[in-house]
Order: structure tokens, then C-alpha cells, then sequence
């Protein structure tokens, strides 16, 4: 073999492993960046469930609020009908 069919392959395989080594690089990289989201995504979901638990915690009073209210509410209109009375028929009877 002559010395450029040596160089050339030397060469060759030299750019091989620069280019095998840098995509070896990159996707380390990734992998890094893609689990220091998944913690990050961990966090907000975190977040999220603490938010739901406060937003079923505030509904669950509020409904319960709701319900006292419509209670007296019932209340004061059969209070309010008492104090009015039996209203008055359009159509006597006159027997």
C-alpha cells in the first residue's frame, strides 16, 4: 500500500471517530437535558397537584356555603308567604 492509501484511510478513520465521538457527545447532552426537565416537569406537576387539592378544598366550602344559604333562603320565603297571607281569588264565590 502506498502512503497516500495509508493516509487517506488514517484520515478516514480519524474523521470517523471525531464524527462518532461528537455524536456520542450530543446525545449524552440530551440525555442530561431531557431528565433535567423531566425533574422540572416533576416540580410543576408537584405544583399543579398542591393547586387542585386547594381548588377541591375551596369548592367543597363553597358548595357547602351554597347550601346554607339556600337553606335560609327556603327559609325567608316561607316566612315572607306566612306574613303576606293566602292571596286573594280573582273569582268569588257568591253562594
Amino acid at each position: 500500500m502506498s502512503a497516500e492509501v495509508i493516509t487517506t484511510l488514517g484520515s478516514m478513520l480519524g474523521m470517523l471517530m471525531t464524527v462518532v465521538g461528537g455524536f456520542a457527545w450530543m446525545i449524552q447532552r440530551t440525555d442530561r437535558l431531557r431528565d433535567d426537565m423531566h425533574a422540572q416537569f416533576a416540580k410543576v406537576d408537584a405544583q399543579f397537584a398542591k393547586t387542585h387539592e386547594r381548588i377541591d378544598r375551596v369548592r367543597s366550602e363553597i358548595q357547602a356555603e351554597l347550601a346554607e344559604v339556600k337553606a335560609e333562603v327556603t327559609a325567608v320565603k316561607i316566612a315572607v308567604a306566612r306574613l303576606e297571607g293566602p292571596h286573594p281569588r280573582l273569582i268569588v264565590d257568591s253562594r
